[in-house]
């Protein structure tokens, strides 16, 4: 009779520990969330306006280069492409920096609102998770 009770105890604390080990992990999935920050970047006017002007920039520089190369030796030549380049690369990373701060938070503030903990872009989920995608795209408008 002892082990039949034994037995039945045992029965019951694992049915108790497979159900909360499914509530916990239930739990955890609410919080998940992914973008599709290739759609997000695309819709973003702020984005669409920075790539603009890098590439304004650009034709700017290698405009630059075309005028200044015309007399310069081979050597002299890649230095200046190589000076030009730290100037459009300095140049992007000033143009990007507040627009992806903006993005940064347009994610946080729409986990938040979801009750999300973390986001990962959409290319890495494979199951599971809440799109946060179109609310993304809201908050870059606003």
């Amino acid at each position: 009779m002892n082990m039949k009770i034994g037995k039945r105890i045992r029965v019951l604390f694992l049915a108790v520990a497979v159900t909360m080990l499914g509530t916990v992990s239930e739990v955890s999935a609410a919080g998940q969330g992914y973008v599709n920050m290739n759609a997000v970047i695309t819709a973003s006017p702020d984005f669409q306006q920075v790539g603009k002007s890098i590439l304004e920039e650009q034709a700017r520089l290698q405009q630059e280069f075309n005028e200044k190369s015309k007399e310069m030796t081979d050597q002299e030549k890649m230095e200046l492409k190589k000076t030009l380049s730290q100037q459009l690369a300095e140049t992007q990373q000033k143009l990007l920096q507040p627009v992806q701060e903006k993005l940064k938070q347009a994610i946080k503030n729409a986990a938040k609102a979801k009750d999300i903990d973390f986001v990962v872009p959409s290319e890495s989920v494979l199951y599971g998770g809440v799109d946060l995608t179109a609310d993304v795209q809201a908050n870059m408008k606003k």
